[in-house]
């Protein structure tokens, strides 16, 4: 009875923010991405801000997965607009915006003064996060290992590629390790329609490594008087072995080799070198 409850409760509350839409403020930033890149930390570091607004999810996936339910559904995840103006950032952070190549422009469209932050990390540890979140999620079918996962991923998706400007299927939103880490294919269409001073990359291990002075970097961005959060590690990925001894040198040292050339291509059109080795 309790879980049909809180059910009906929260249809109801989602039906109110629909309908006070109009009420509510408009998002002016995005947390795009990447997935397993810190979104999490980043979002709830932001959120602790006196001046800022957090969406009621912090994963709306509107323009990646929910784009039918219209721009009121949109705009009900986000906090009433009060008249003294309190919110100088509204935002949200949905990491598979990043992967849809129409969600730049459908953003654009909606919101064409709005900030974007995507944070990248090293493709390959990003890639085998997501592994292990994908044999742990008893929901997620993923039986093979992390080698004979990367070796057949291209046949995985290759039935799958059409269908991405839309709705990426099943395998392309669990099962594109080494896709997902192609990070300048898919800034290129974010930098494509929205200005260059609108967009802040950041690189992961930095916010890790780095915390204060990568979230006083993104505070400046975002135009936010200072302030420091509990910085607490939000989402971690668990053990601390190090993916090279989890997946063995030779491998390692192979995507060292697959990621060389679409790493260089984003540091060149970023103007931004990452040590990922």
């Amino acid at each position: 009875m309790t879980s049909f409850s809180n059910k009906v409760r929260e249809k109801l509350n989602l039906e109110i923010r629909r309908m006070t839409f109009m009420l509510r403020a408009k998002p002016t930033l995005l947390i795009i991405g990447a997935q397993k890149a810190g979104t999490t930390s980043l979002y709830r570091y932001l959120a602790e801000h006196p001046d800022t607004g957090e969406a009621y999810r912090k994963e709306p996936r509107f323009y990646s997965h929910h784009y039918d339910k219209g721009l009121a559904w949109y705009r009900g995840n986000f906090p009433l607009s009060l008249t003294n103006n309190r919110y100088q950032v509204v935002f949200e952070a949905s990491p598979s915006y990043i992967l849809f190549p129409d969600a730049p422009q459908k953003i654009e469209h909606d919101f064409p003064s709005i900030k974007v932050i995507a944070l990248l990390r090293h493709p390959i540890h990003r890639a085998y996060s997501q592994y292990e979140m994908n044999v742990r999620h008893l929901a997620i079918d993923e039986p093979r290992s992390f080698g004979d996962a990367i070796n057949e991923e291209e046949t995985r998706l290759q039935a799958d590629k059409d269908d991405l400007a839309n709705d990426p299927t099943y395998h392309h939103k669990h099962f594109s390790y080494l896709a997902r880490g192609h990070y300048w294919e898919q800034l290129a269409r974010w930098y494509a329609v929205f200005p260059e001073e609108n967009i802040k990359i950041i690189q992961a291990e930095a916010l890790f490594q780095d915390t204060a002075n990568i979230y006083s970097e993104v505070l400046d961005f975002l135009g936010l008087a200072p302030f420091v959060p509990a910085f607490d590690v939000w989402n971690a990925s668990g053990s601390q072995t190090s993916i090279r001894d989890k997946i063995g040198g030779d491998l390692y040292e192979h995507l060292l080799d697959y990621f060389e050339p679409h790493n260089e291509i984003l540091y060149k059109q970023i103007g931004q070198r990452f040590d990922w080795h």
